[in-house]
């Protein structure tokens, strides 16, 4: 007798249609706000280098995060992934707001990719 495959809910393909589009989200939210941030840390050094790296330090990391995430939901679960994934993306997206320096701004930006890799990854899996 063969096990019969589950079919998923709605909720289910909701869910994974919506963390499947985060992954666009993560850079394409800021692409607004960088001459507003120029702007802002105009007074830093290097500014023009460290605004450009918001937009493209997340991209840089799900590359990284996407074969360990790969790695951990195969060992662990999707769900699990999924999960720790959010809360990752969720914590990068949002902690940017609370600093006033761009090196503490670019670690969160870092952290959404590796959230946004792990989503992706696990999303599609």
């Amino acid at each position: 007798m063969e096990a019969e495959a589950l079919q998923p809910t709605a909720l289910t393909k909701m869910t994974l249609l919506f963390a499947s589009s985060l992954t666009v989200m993560a850079s394409a939210l800021i692409s607004p706000a960088l001459p507003a941030l120029a702007t802002y840390f105009a007074n830093d050094a290097h500014v023009g280098l460290w605004v450009r790296l918001t937009l493209t330090l997340p991209a840089l990391f799900m590359v990284i995060a996407a074969p360990l995430a790969g790695f951990f939901s195969d060992h662990v679960g999707r769900r699990p992934t999924l999960l720790i994934s959010a809360l990752l993306y969720g914590i990068g997206g949002t902690a940017g707001a609370l600093f006033n320096h761009l090196p503490p701004i670019l670690i969160t930006r870092a952290l959404l990719g590796l959230g946004a890799g792990g989503l992706m990854t696990a999303a599609s899996a």
